[in-house]
């Protein structure tokens, strides 16, 4: 008996490393799979990183400047900022956010409407982090203390996707579920509470960042789950699109999608659609199959310089 034991155990001991794909066929299959939008911001911002690390003076001509766009009308600023990065752990740590979060409103929205959705909640942060910084400026050495100029700059230069992924939390923690949200892995904290503990934190640990960032970040993601969301929902916007890119695999109709144990699956995709676990994972039980146990949440690091 303890021989046939030991002739059933190794054949599948020795089989289980040839069927596990490799990590290259791994990366294919996740990249196969992720939508049309959430590709394209991860490309555009890589490429963008890649320029900035060449030399070329993107940074200072493309960041979010409030007097810039005030006095000099670079209206462009209200969006450029938000795809540049002031270093390496800075961009890793946006960019494995935003492939958590960016397929999952994705799929909800569709392609076209999660990319004009990003743009309208980057458009009111950016508007709101001008307006902030211009009545603070006028208010210096009047009404304003200091402390307010250092967190709502008027002449400041900020960089970083972070914003706009405040905007997909504060959407994400509203449309999901109302399980507790783990901070860090160190304690949980109430689904709806996450993105307003996630801002205080991060202040504490980088006082660095830029708060009006996140924190208008965090006001334009209501504003995009309680208005802008159900306008775009409401709009077909295939009409304007061409039908080459709407037939790709990777284009979204905005169908819905499900997360199972911190996974994004998508009902409407082939086998394997799945993206990246969920770096704020909830305490919900993880459905039999799938992976077991809970992930840790993965906040944005990164400095706004």
């Amino acid at each position: 008996p303890a021989v046939h034991i030991f002739m059933q155990q190794i054949p599948a001991q020795a089989a289980a490393p040839e069927d596990m794909p490799s990590v290259g066929t791994r990366l294919k299959m996740w990249w196969a799979d992720f939508p049309l939008y959430s590709r394209a911001m991860f490309v555009v911002v890589a490429a963008v990183f890649v320029m900035q690390g060449t030399g070329a003076a993107v940074t200072e001509a493309w960041c979010f400047n409030p007097r810039a766009i005030v006095e000099q009308h670079e209206v462009y600023r209200l969006w450029t900022g938000a795809a540049l990065h002031s270093g390496i752990l800075h961009i890793v740590f946006n960019l494995l956010a935003a492939v958590s979060l960016s397929p999952m409103l994705e799929l909800r929205y569709g392609t076209a409407g999660i990319f004009v959705l990003s743009l309208l909640m980057q458009t009111l942060a950016a508007v709101l982090g001008v307006a902030s910084g211009y009545a603070a400026a006028q208010g210096a050495g009047a009404w304003a203390p200091v402390w307010l100029l250092k967190c709502f700059p008027y002449r400041g230069c900020s960089i970083g996707l972070s914003g706009l992924l405040f905007s997909y939390i504060t959407m994400h923690v509203h449309i999901e579920d109302t399980m507790p949200r783990s901070l860090f892995g160190f304690c949980s904290v109430p689904a709806k509470m996450y993105p307003w503990a996630l801002l205080v934190i991060l202040q504490i640990l980088w006082p660095g960042v830029s708060l009006g960032g996140h924190l208008f970040g965090i006001v334009a993601g209501y504003a995009g789950f309680l208005y802008f969301g159900p306008h775009v929902q409401a709009v077909r916007w295939e009409w304007c699109i061409p039908s080459s890119v709407t037939r790709l695999e990777c284009y979204k109709m905005g169908s819905g999608g499900l997360i199972l144990s911190g996974v994004l699956h998508d009902p409407n995709a082939s086998s394997g659609g799945r993206w990246m676990p969920s770096f704020m994972s909830s305490s919900s039980t993880p459905a039999p199959g799938r992976f077991p146990g809970q992930g840790r949440s993965l906040a944005d690091g990164g400095d706004l310089v």
